[in-house]
Parts: structure tokens; sequence; C-alpha cells
């Protein structure tokens, strides 16, 4: 009987530390997709404006549903995002042409992935952004 115990006492303290490896795991997987997408996402070319905004509004629809199904995995897509987005701003010049679903897909990542950013962005391609202090 001593023998049964001690072994549910070693399992039950290893319980924790199994949900402690899925939330790392959670966490790599929606950090990598959301660089993936980010990348995927600051080099698109659409060839007709339908396109465009068919992928924009699949974008929003999986990131929607996201949110519902599982809110910690969309914060973590939502920070790694603007991390990506973040990056890419900083590079970016007056050569990137971004379109305004991109740059409105900026924004919202800047103010609700990364609420520590201090850019202030435009929607202009010939802009630089602000600092503010």
């Amino acid at each position: 009987m001593k023998h049964i115990l001690l072994h549910i006492f070693y399992l039950s303290l290893l319980i924790p530390f199994t949900g402690i490896a899925q939330e790392d795991n959670v966490k790599l997987f929606y950090s990598d997709l959301a660089k993936r997408d980010a990348l995927q996402e600051q080099n698109l070319v659409f060839t007709n404006l339908e396109d465009c905004k068919d992928f924009w509004q699949d974008q929003n629809d999986f990131e929607i549903l996201l949110n519902r199904r599982n809110p910690f995995a969309y914060k973590i897509y939502l920070k790694s995002k603007a991390n990506a987005y973040n990056l890419h701003h900083l590079d970016c010049d007056a050569n990137c042409e971004h379109d305004e679903n991109y740059l409105s897909k900026k924004t919202f990542y800047m103010l609700n992935g990364a609420g520590d950013t201090k850019l202030s962005y435009t929607s202009s391609k010939r802009k630089k952004p602000q600092i503010r202090d």
C-alpha cells in the first residue's frame, strides 16, 4: 500500500510540469506562426483587389476564431505579430509599398499586441514614424 501511495505522490508532483511543457509548446507554435504570417504579409503582392480583400478577411476570420477558441494562444500570436511588424517597420522605408489593409493591421497589432511600443504609425508610405516622449 505504501508503494502505491508513493507512486501516486510522485505522479501528482509531475502533473504540473506536463502543463508547463504544453504551455511552452503552445507559446512556441503560435509565436512561430505569427512570425511566418507577418513575413508573408510583408511580402504580399496581389494581382487584383478581390484577392487582397479575401486574404485580409481570411486573416481576420482566423484571428477571431483563435481568440474564441484559445485566448491565451491569441495573446501570444498578437504579441509575436506585433514584434515582427515592429522589426519590419524599423527596416521599411519609402521603397516599402504596403497597402492600406496591411497598414491597418500593423496599427492594430501595435496597439493590441505590444502596448509598450513608443512609435507612432501613420498610413503614409513616405513619412517615417515619429518618436513620442
